[in-house]
């Protein structure tokens, strides 16, 4: 496929395409013409289709909008022996001195 026609199909450019193809990543051949083709399939395993859903990727997210959220917790879960422990030796110890400004030297 040239490069127009997979700009058509794909959420690619021209520019990137080269890019991939300089990097190693995607294997392009150039025709006596200056034409230069690239693979139909590596293209699609690299960039989703114009319009279409997505295949073969995960979801890491959504978020909606207008949609009520959850009321946080106000009970935070029960502690463990270690986590008090960590909380109250943060309580109890002094706090940190205040930075000093060195004087510059010169």
């Amino acid at each position: 496929m040239t490069a127009e026609q997979i700009a058509a199909r794909y959420t690619v450019g021209e520019q990137r395409l080269l890019d991939y193809s300089r990097r190693g990543n995607l294997a392009m051949m150039r025709r006596p013409d200056g034409v230069v083709l690239f693979d139909a399939d590596d293209v699609a395993s690299f960039f989703r289709p114009r319009g279409g859903a997505v295949q073969g990727m995960a979801v890491l997210g959504a978020s909606r909008l207008g949609v009520a959220q959850p009321a946080p917790i106000a009970d935070p879960a029960p502690q463990g022996a270690r986590e008090a422990r960590r909380r109250a030796l943060r309580a109890a110890a002094p706090p940190a001195p205040a930075l000093r400004r060195l004087a510059a030297t010169g």
